[in-house]
């Protein structure tokens, strides 16, 4: 029934000129893409990003909707920057926003966003200005200033993106990037109007024995059920190192501490960033971008990847899970069937009879069987790249992944230190698993659990593989994506 809505709106949206726009779920038509955050409002999803009108110098906001939080139209740049707007573009021209309600909405209707204004060679810090919507597509500039304070905050650092959160009571809290005077950290304020904000006291960040990193950025904050939990890309410019992280609070204060399970909630650049939350008819929701190194120059290619839902188990660990409303993603089935060897103690990869659609994205289901402890390991994928060596995860447990490049005939196998994932599931014998694959990038989910966001080191080929001749598979089903047909992203101009 979800599908035949999504085949009526479609046609029915083509006849007035709207049609989807792709990626892995989506890419810009005409613009640089980098941070990402999304809003939902009477029945319409709205997809924000920062934009690059020429060059690689970010200066607007551009946004697409979608009837499904699936199929995105690009709706065009609301929001852009000039050399009027007190501050200059600087170098790195405009930073990240995030939108939220106005706390009068019943009597005002409006709508408010933020945006960062990168400081000059003159001023070295940025500050935050806002803007106002009562439709969430068309944008109008606020004269109103948001700067750090200085009794708590460094002001020759980043003070950018405002993630709201309801305050109770009313007004909102914030959460920004920011650097405390005192100690690494983030952002906090609050404001009673929704455009005027007033700082506080930085939380305390425990990170409980992990290596702190240099810096962090906040991609979102929120309470679910009776804990906050903040979204921190981490990182470490010196070493290129940079993850994505969870903490948690008691309070929306702080202290916040780094989660004791699935830490690292997604393994950062050059794969993904910037995880936020937004809530939605179907709970919290989180949006995150992916990357594709576009062969041969290793540019990467920015993607809005499907959007995830945040659950929270009962020990209140946060993990990202498949989302209900990405199964409008499916497309036409295809049948499938794994070229075994004769020989059952064959340890070459089984691979699938036929090619899969990897232009619109092909969706493979299917259930694995572990072994006991002591069993050597078996199952793992095999993704076959149009040049060099293929992609491949390995499946150790119901819990953990290894990935990294392997030789076709599963030999060679290396691993990438940003795909040790484990989970921290429980064990079980026997898992459900979902492959996503588009151009060169892949999200894996077992038990609707995501676990690796992963980019080949090479576009697809569309050949599809599972280790030690496939003896853990079962149940396999496919669809291809209902998507447009897409050429891989290219380096040319």
């Amino acid at each position: 029934m979800r599908k035949l809505r999504y085949i009526i709106l479609t046609l029915v949206l083509a006849l007035s000129g709207w049609a989807p726009t792709a990626a892995m779920i989506f890419k810009s038509p005409d613009n640089q893409m980098w941070d990402m955050w999304c809003y939902h409002d009477k029945g319409t999803w709205y997809l924000y990003f920062l934009s690059a009108s020429k060059g690689e110098q970010y200066d607007g906001f551009s946004v697409a909707t979608s009837p499904d939080g699936v199929h995105w139209h690009f709706a065009g740049t609301p929001v852009r920057i000039s050399d009027k707007v007190k501050g200059g573009l600087g170098n790195n021209g405009l930073g990240t926003g995030h939108t939220w309600k106005s706390p009068h909405y019943a009597q005002d209707g409006k709508f408010f966003s933020d945006f960062t204004v990168n400081g000059n060679t003159q001023n070295p810090s940025s500050y935050m200005r806002f803007v106002e919507s009562r439709d969430l597509l068309h944008w109008r500039h606020l004269d109103i200033e948001f700067r750090a304070d200085p009794r708590w905050y460094k002001e020759d650092y980043r003070w950018d993106c405002i993630k709201a959160m309801a305050r109770p009571g009313g007004g909102y809290y914030g959460y920004w990037t920011a650097a405390p005077k005192e100690r690494l950290g983030f952002g906090f304020g609050e404001t009673d109007d929704g455009v005027h904000w007033r700082a506080l006291p930085p939380p305390v960040l425990d990170w409980a024995g992990h290596p702190a990193p240099q810096e962090v950025e906040v991609g979102g904050v929120e309470k679910i059920g009776q804990k906050y939990f903040a979204l921190l890309t981490a990182f470490t410019r010196s070493k290129g190192d940079y993850r994505v992280v969870t903490f948690t609070a008691d309070h929306p204060e702080g202290p916040f501490r780094a989660a004791s399970k699935n830490f690292e909630v997604l393994p950062g650049l050059p794969y993904s960033w910037f995880p936020g939350f937004f809530p939605s008819p179907d709970g919290m929701l989180v949006p995150h971008q992916s990357m594709y190194r576009i062969p041969p120059s290793g540019k990467l290619a920015v993607y809005a990847a499907p959007l995830k839902r945040a659950d929270v188990d009962q020990e209140g660990t946060l993990r990202f899970a498949w989302w209900r409303g990405n199964e409008a993603l499916k497309g036409a089935p295809r049948a499938v069937r794994l070229k075994r060897s004769a020989d059952n103690q064959a340890t070459t990869p089984a691979f699938l009879d036929a090619a899969l659609d990897v232009r619109r994205g092909t969706i493979l289901e299917g259930v694995v069987t572990f072994g006991d402890a002591s069993s050597p390991e078996r199952a793992g994928l095999v993704i076959e790249c149009v040049d060099g060596p293929a992609g491949a995860i390995r499946f150790l447990s119901a819990s953990a992944t290894l990935g990294g490049t392997i030789h076709p005939d599963g030999s060679g196998f290396t691993i990438d230190p940003l795909q040790r994932i484990d989970r921290d599931l429980p064990a079980k014998h026997e898992v459900p698993f979902r492959l996503l694959l588009r151009h060169g990038m892949v999200e894996l989910y077992f038990d609707d659990i995501l676990m690796n966001v992963y980019s080949l080191p090479m576009s697809a080929s569309g050949r599809i593989g599972f280790l030690n001749n496939g003896a853990a598979i079962t149940g396999l089903k496919a669809w291809s994506m209902a998507l447009p047909d897409e050429a891989p992203p290219s380096s040319a101009p």
